[in-house]
């Protein structure tokens, strides 16, 4: 199982972490990721998602198919200043066992803040989850 990110401009260089959000309201810990940037750079996103497993987190929590689950995005600043985030909720990816194609999982919201495009590996099935 992966979390899937589309990154964009944050006008500054920034370290994210994201954890998940178990049931019980505690937090585990999935990964982190960078993205420099500065002031004057142009707006910019990328259309690819990029991705970061959850795999193990998951298990920490027993996380069964279908549950649904939140994550926590804690960015700061390259200063170590903490950083308001704007970015699009991340949407889950799973890959079956022996198999070469992605399942993308999108959920269905009034408000969506995606780009208009993104995109995905040849073969990837889209499911649409409330």
């Amino acid at each position: 199982i992966f979390a899937g990110f589309v990154l964009s401009g944050l006008k500054t260089s920034a370290s994210v972490s994201v954890d998940l959000v178990a049931s019980d309201g505690s937090l585990v810990h999935v990964g982190a990721f960078y993205v420099l940037g500065g002031e004057a750079e142009m707006p910019w996103a990328y259309e690819r998602i990029y991705k970061i497993d959850m795999t193990d987190a998951a298990k920490k929590v027993n996380l069964a198919e279908g549950e649904t689950f939140e994550f926590r995005l804690t960015a700061k600043k390259f200063d170590g200043t903490p950083l308001q985030l704007n970015m699009p909720a991340p949407v889950y990816i799973k890959r079956q066992s022996g198999d070469d194609n992605d399942i993308l999982i999108l959920p269905l919201t009034k408000t969506n803040n995606l780009p208009a495009k993104v995109i995905v590996r040849k073969g990837t099935r889209i499911v649409f989850q409330p």
